[in-house]
């Protein structure tokens, strides 16, 4: 009777033990930070007195630091009606998933992990095509919704 009791007792460790061991998927990689990089306070004047001035005497008297940086002004997009129709026709509930990393690449190739980013999906309407094509793609402030 104990060999059946020592016998189920060492199956079921092995099971638990074999369980756990299950593949993850591999972590993003990060490289070592190199010796030979310049840091941000060797590259820059942390250690400036406070007696250091800037020498501005060769600056035109009648420009105001107001007149440089004036944007041109734009005007605020109209927005179309709210379509109502189109997102009742919308499904309100489904099975559907998205998975992946979001990332975004440097100028030398190398991909920005986002973590804990956010990602919002909007349906494609009338409504988040004016919303893309004008304000996101050309930069146009958009106007209050209605």
């Amino acid at each position: 009777m104990s060999k059946y009791f020592y016998t189920a007792i060492l199956l079921s460790a092995a099971l638990f033990f074999f369980a756990g061991c299950a593949k993850q998927p591999p972590a993003p990689t990060v490289n070592p930070q190199k010796e030979n990089n310049v840091l941000w306070d060797e590259n820059s004047n942390v250690d400036a007195d406070e007696d250091d001035n800037v020498d501005v005497s060769d600056l035109d008297k009648d420009v105001t630091s107001g007149d440089e940086t004036q944007q041109p002004s734009r005007e605020a997009l109209q927005r179309i009606a709210f379509p109502v129709g189109e997102y009742q026709a919308l499904d309100r509930t489904g099975k559907g998933t998205i998975q992946g990393h979001i990332y975004i690449q440097d100028p030398y190739g190398k991909r920005i992990y986002g973590a804990k980013t956010r990602l919002y999906l909007n349906p494609v309407t009338s409504y988040s095509r004016q919303w893309y094509k004008e304000s996101y793609i050309n930069g146009r402030k958009r106007g209050k919704a209605d």
